[in-house]
């Protein structure tokens, strides 16, 4: 098989191969930047269930990180899907808890 590149198993080696050391960096940078922004939004978010979805996106990244060793789980799995909804959504949920609500003034 001549001019063919065969990667592994492993969700590091084919974003390397697929989208070179540019790309796995940007995804890497993209990752840690989330746990961040998640991590910084335990200490501004309120209510429970907020936490709870908080909480839920914080881990699951961690799992999500550490199966990509031996799994393409980003590319491969529906899941990742509902992940990205779900990080997108804590993210939000952070951004809207730092805003001032109206204010109404009364006469």
């Amino acid at each position: 098989i001549l001019g063919k590149v065969a990667a592994g198993e492993s969700l590091y080696l084919t974003l390397a191969v697929e989208r070179g050391i540019q790309g796995l960096v940007l995804f890497l940078l993209v990752c840690i930047a989330l746990v961040f922004t998640l991590k910084k939004g335990f200490k501004v978010i309120k209510t429970p269930i907020s936490k709870a979805i908080l909480s839920a996106t914080y881990f699951s990244t961690f799992v999500f990180l550490i199966t990509s060793i031996t799994t393409e789980t980003w590319f491969g799995f529906k899941d990742a899907g509902i992940y990205w909804i779900f990080a997108g959504f804590s993210a939000q949920l952070i951004a809207n808890s730092h805003q001032q609500p109206p204010r109404v003034m009364v006469r």
